[in-house]
């Protein structure tokens, strides 16, 4: 996992959202669904990644794109 550039995590099931955690203490930032666990994981500790707000594939393209066109947030 540290070895990621990026994590994306578009479950709208999770419960406590291990892996969401994992990543982000391995320094790889995330995209996560909005109203979870690890929407909030990324609220609470610092903005380590993108929680996306919407269901739809564009919504989750354009969070990517935005990641990826910051290099410092990579």
């Amino acid at each position: 996992l540290a070895s990621a550039d990026i994590m994306a995590f578009p479950s709208e099931t999770e419960t406590v959202g291990n892996v969401v955690l994992e990543a982000m203490a391995s320094g790889v930032p995330v995209m996560v669904a909005d109203n979870t666990s690890g929407a909030e994981a990324v609220r609470r500790f610092g903005n380590r990644g993108i929680v996306v707000e919407g269901r739809t594939l564009e919504a989750w393209v354009l969070a990517l794109s935005s990641l990826l066109r910051d290099p410092a947030r990579l």
